[in-house]
């Protein structure tokens, strides 16, 4: 995993990372602001979970390779960051919250990140080297998440059980009771505000239009609905399976906010997509200029037992 991932390969000088790193705080400010999600169970970014801070931490830029742009890269879309700040985050691989203030630009902070995060992280980006295997290294893809936040669940902070993790599993009523039905409500409004920012979407975009990519990989169903609603509210209507290209896809308006919990084709799991050997097929007019794309969605690392390495998946790439 080292070889694949490592600061040799990555863009370190970047358009798209230096606004993310230096407008994003203005950015969480619309959303949430500093100081509001200091309580435990708050959710939000952990960006604004750090006592004592008056101005969000910067969102997290793209992992971005040397040869991105070209028509060969591949780009990898995840749905939100999990928390990483080292003390409070329950994840194993953790950066210092020193590294992150200090850090004074997007490529300063992508160097102590890769190094303390990605490099020694083999449950999450281990399994990215191996669903881009073949590829060599990380210079032909592109990793983002459409939330570049860190979506947390802010913890007691009192012992291991008390860290901050990944705030995703309150989108659904889980414990069964009438009364966690407003805290998942509110997360899902919460999640879909972050999503679509106007600045985080506009991020996402200029990605797609810079790069020649086709293919795209979704990191799970959240990722591809998302994906889809990002194309269809820019105007895009030519969105359809590979395999039923007269069958067009629409947002189901049933789906309201709780479109995270859905899969956007017809309850088509990822396992599904793989079996049935299709992808979407997604056209249009991008920043006045014809565009095709393939979406593949893709098991996430976390949530993967079918492909466990991935090569079925990559055969399916290789096909699209």
């Amino acid at each position: 995993m080292p070889a694949f991932w490592s600061i040799d390969h990555l863009n370190l000088s970047d358009g798209v990372n230096d606004s993310v790193w230096s407008d994003s705080p203005n950015e969480q400010a619309t959303i949430q602001k500093p100081g509001s999600v200091l309580l435990p169970g708050s959710i939000g970014a952990q960006q604004i979970m750090v006592e004592g801070l008056e101005a969000s931490l910067p969102w997290v830029p793209d992992l971005v390779g040397h040869a991105w742009k070209s028509a060969d890269s591949l780009v990898i879309v995840g749905s939100a960051y999990a928390p990483f700040i080292r003390g409070i985050s329950k994840r194993n691989c953790t950066l210092p919250l020193s590294d992150y203030l200090t850090a004074g630009s997007a490529g300063e902070f992508i160097t102590r990140f890769l190094n303390a995060v990605v490099v020694s992280d083999p449950s999450y980006y281990g399994k990215i080297a191996l669903l881009a295997a073949g590829r060599g290294t990380q210079a032909g893809i592109v990793l983002l998440d459409l939330c570049r936040a860190s979506y947390t669940y802010r913890g007691s902070r009192v012992g291991k059980s008390g860290l901050d993790h990944s705030a995703e599993f309150t989108f659904k009523d889980t414990i069964k009771r009438i009364k966690d039905a407003p805290r998942a409500s509110h997360s899902r409004r919460l999640f879909t505000a972050y999503v679509e920012s106007k600045l985080q979407r506009s991020w996402t975009l200029e990605r797609l239009q810079a790069s020649r990519a086709r293919r795209i990989l979704a990191l799970g169903s959240v990722a591809e609905h998302g994906l889809l609603k990002l194309f269809w509210d820019v105007g895009i209507r030519a969105i359809h399976r590979m395999r039923a290209p007269n069958e067009l896809w629409r947002p189901n308006p049933s789906h309201s906010d709780c479109w995270m919990l859905r899969y956007a084709c017809n309850d088509r799991t990822v396992a599904q997509w793989l079996a049935h050997e299709d992808w979407w097929v997604v056209s249009g007019r991008l920043d006045g200029e014809e565009r095709i794309w393939h979406i593949l969605p893709t098991f996430h690392p976390a949530r993967n037992a079918a492909d466990k390495d991935y090569s079925r998946t990559r055969a399916l790439i290789s096909m699209m």
